[in-house]
């Protein structure tokens, strides 16, 4: 893995501005996701 692993599907914030409520999303990229299915299926107990 040539980056770091930090995702977050979903944040809401107000607009500083605007006082608007922001709800943003975003898929699991491709990478992570075949990270996980890996160590799920081979890292172990631990």
């Amino acid at each position: 893995v040539k980056r770091q692993m930090l995702h977050a599907r979903r944040l809401v914030l107000e607009h500083p501005a605007t006082g608007k409520t922001l709800d943003l999303s975003a898929p699991l990229p491709e990478d992570m996701s075949l990270l996980i299915q890996f160590l799920q299926e081979y890292g172990g107990e631990g």
